[in-house]
């Protein structure tokens, strides 16, 4: 039976409409998915966290000795200059001693004077006693009166007083003396300890303060014998977490591809604020000592040198580490393990109160209702399910530099979203659709 022209116009009409709405159809399809912006994603992992305060240090001796001049003087010979090694008793300054020298000999002088005037005394003692043995016998005979042997009897004691006297002045003198020597011996200062000229700070023919009272001109300082440490200012906010013992890693300029092993020797008891803080004043900081535990050697001016074992293992020596060179120290503070983590990059913050209360009911695993106030923050996740992100808040506990210990409705194996950066913290709402463009297994990062 043949078709009419008209029934054939119809359905012809029918099948390009029936092509066009396929067309539309895959159209908005293919549409939708362009639109889903492709994000990085990581899977939830179960693993050791270890949280980790970081700072900014210099190195300096373990062990650091001011030298102070005890007397006044002008700086005749320095035997010694930055950089040397010296061992106990070396010889380190001397001041000119002229003044010093005249005071000593004249203190001598008085001694002598105090011993010849004990000796007069003495010899007066003598007599006077036998005058007194005398007048006693005369008296005795009835050839003088009493009144004499009294007399004689109180020379006697004047005479043993002045002993007296005369031992006292010896005494004070031979004080003086030793006082004198002891300035004399200070003219020369020698080293109270082995170690390296860490610093010097004067040069011949300067002038150098000292008295008994008043701390004395800093000639130098002299660190040793070998042990260096790094003091890096802990901010409050994390200084509950360093303790005595913990281990740390240091970095340094000058040895960039090495890192030196440490750890926390001293933690100060009393913050820095002002002046004597060591980083930023603008909060508390507590000084925290980091002893060097890897191989290593004080910078010294002199150093023996094999050529050969230098040529053969160029660099692989322990490194010598001088004052003032800085490094950034890491100090492993805390761990735990198998705990639930999560990329650091993963963990944002989002207003509740601002999102919509819908999307948030579908989309959301909230820890506790929406309280109602204009601004309810929460510490969230975005969990990527089926091209759908999913907020769940979360507690978040241990950080290292690059993981978060997290609580809340999250398992490992899930795949959460970490960046980019500016979708994290802003852009992400429960609900939003997002493709998977990189992603990272646990074992990864």
């Amino acid at each position: 039976m043949s078709l009419s022209r008209r029934t054939i116009g119809i359905i012809l009409i029918v099948s390009l409409l029936v092509v066009a709405a396929g067309g539309v159809a895959a159209y908005r399809g293919w549409s939708d998915l362009q639109s889903a912006p492709g994000v990085h994603t990581a899977e939830v992992s179960q693993r050791s966290v270890t949280s980790t305060v970081k700072g900014f240090a210099r190195a300096r001796p373990s062990v650091e000795v001011a030298i102070r001049s005890d007397v006044s003087g002008e700086i005749t010979d320095v035997y010694v200059r930055e950089g040397d090694r010296v061992e106990i008793g070396d010889p380190l300054v001397r001041l000119r001693d002229d003044d010093y020298e005249a005071a000593l000999q004249q203190q001598r002088a008085v001694v002598l004077r105090a011993r010849a005037e004990r000796a007069a005394a003495r010899a007066d003692t003598v007599r006077a006693g036998q005058n007194l043995r005398r007048q006693q016998r005369l008296f005795d005979a009835g050839m003088v009166p009493e009144r004499d042997v009294q007399n004689a009897r109180a020379n006697l004691e004047q005479a043993r007083a002045r002993v007296e006297a005369a031992e006292a002045g010896i005494a004070q003198a031979r004080a003086l003396l030793d006082r004198a020597e002891e300035q004399a011996r200070q003219t020369r200062i020698a080293a109270p300890m082995d170690g390296v000229v860490t610093r010097l700070n004067v040069e011949v023919g300067e002038r150098v303060l000292g008295t008994m009272r008043v701390q004395g001109t800093e000639i130098m300082r002299i660190g040793g014998p070998e042990a260096m440490e790094f003091v890096v200012a802990v901010p409050e906010k994390e200084i509950r977490q360093v303790d005595l013992g913990d281990r740390a890693e240091i970095l340094t300029e000058s040895f960039d591809d090495r890192v030196l092993e440490g750890r926390v020797v001293e933690v100060a008891n009393a913050a820095r604020m002002g002046e004597g803080a060591i980083g930023s004043a603008s909060e508390p900081e507590y000084p925290v000592h980091v002893r060097v535990t890897s191989p290593h050697r004080l910078a010294a001016r002199s150093q023996p040198i094999d050529i050969v074992a230098e040529s053969s293992n160029a660099g692989s020596g322990p490194p010598v580490l001088r004052p003032g060179m800085s490094g950034e120290v890491r100090i492993a503070a805390a761990s735990i393990d198998s705990v639930v983590a999560v990329p650091i990059g993963a963990v944002t913050t989002r207003n509740v109160a601002r999102l919509d209360s819908a999307a948030v009911a579908k989309h959301g695993r909230l820890q506790r209702t929406p309280s109602g106030r204009a601004d309810d923050l929460r510490r969230v996740v975005f969990v990527l399910e089926n091209e759908i992100a999913r907020m769940v808040e979360v507690s978040v506990g241990l950080r290292s530099e690059t993981v978060a210990q997290v609580s809340g409705s999250l398992a490992p194996g899930d795949t959460v979203i970490v960046g980019p950066e500016a979708e994290v913290a802003r852009q992400l709402a429960p609900g939003s659709t997002r493709s998977i463009n990189t992603h990272t297994e646990a074992q990864a990062y």
